[in-house]
């Protein structure tokens, strides 16, 4: 059994929440005065039955598909020439803490990254932001996109777990093409063995684990270091969505401006697990366990911490 129809159950509950939640609302007179944001926090899993295409990549990578992930926006405080339409702008999820601080009268400290995206939703044609740091090795500007390492580094393991996570992209690069009876089969190109059978791995990572090798030249270019400082790679997110082109020889004016740019960006770059507070914030998270499960992190109300 393909799955892929866990999935489709999955959104159809999912689906179902977000209602009851906005009847609730309504039913409690708080509707008009809400504004529901739903977003995944990236695009889905390369390796349990789903698709990007035609984005490249998923979850667990830098790619479009693993970062580029479904939203809308909805509230009646929108006007309504708003409504239905879209917005291909650039919004990053930080965004959400200035938006929401704004509405709710909290006044912003200087120098945050979050940007307020509300006007922007009222009026599409309101300028928000025009880049963004996808991690510190990787720069989104406008319709360029530069990587000069993955998420942590440029060495070869940096790439295959901050970057590709062991290279599990499927063959042909991360391009995952949707087969033809999307009801009953999954993407020939995807393990669905629920476990790390048969996973595509880069060659380096087979031995002693049960793992397939890539083979094309498209996933060994994925097994290297690609991109580096010395060798940046650049794609036209834009015109090339599924970036499919790698365009860094013929823009080397975007290159040198967007790798300016970068390295100034590095230097006030904090990574989130580096970051210091007395260990409490790392006790806590690992004193909570459901069933043996964990750590989690949730809503909670602890007077040590």
């Amino acid at each position: 059994m393909c799955n892929r129809l866990v999935v489709k159950a999955q959104v159809t509950a999912l689906s179902e929440a977000v209602g009851n939640l906005s009847k609730a609302l309504a039913r409690r007179n708080m509707w008009n005065n809400t504004v529901l944001v739903f977003m995944g926090d990236n695009g889905g899993p390369n390796d349990g039955a789903h698709s990007n295409t035609p984005l490249r990549g998923g979850k667990l990578n830098f790619f479009e598909g693993g970062i580029r992930p479904a939203a809308f926006v909805t509230s009646p405080l929108l006007p309504r020439a708003v409504w239905g339409s879209e917005y291909n702008g650039l919004v990053h999820e930080v965004d959400w803490f200035a938006t929401f601080s704004v509405m709710a009268g909290v006044a912003l400290d200087p120098g945050l990254d979050s940007v307020d995206v509300w006007p922007t939703l009222v009026d599409p044609g309101t300028p928000h932001r025009t880049e963004a740091l996808v991690s510190n090795n990787i720069l989104r500007q406008g319709r360029w996109k530069l990587l000069i390492g993955a998420g942590r580094g440029s060495t070869p393991q940096a790439w295959h777990t901050g970057m590709l996570k062991g290279c599990v992209l499927g063959t042909g690069g991360g391009w995952m093409v949707p087969p033809a009876n999307a009801s009953n089969t999954c993407p020939g190109d995807v393990y669905t063995h629920g476990g790390d059978r048969n996973q595509l791995g880069c060659p380096s990572d087979v031995p002693g684990k049960a793992q397939v090798a890539v083979t094309s030249a498209v996933d060994k270019w994925l097994c290297s270091v690609p991109c580096s400082l010395a060798h940046p790679c650049l794609f036209d997110v834009v015109a090339d969505p599924g970036e499919r082109n790698e365009v860094a020889g013929a823009n080397p004016g975007a290159v040198a401006r967007l790798l300016a740019r970068l390295l100034d960006l590095q230097k006030n770059f904090s990574n989130a697990t580096t970051i210091k507070d007395n260990g409490k914030f790392c006790d806590t998270l690992a004193r909570r366990t459901v069933q043996g499960v964990g750590p989690f992190l949730g809503p909670w109300i602890d007077p040590d911490f």
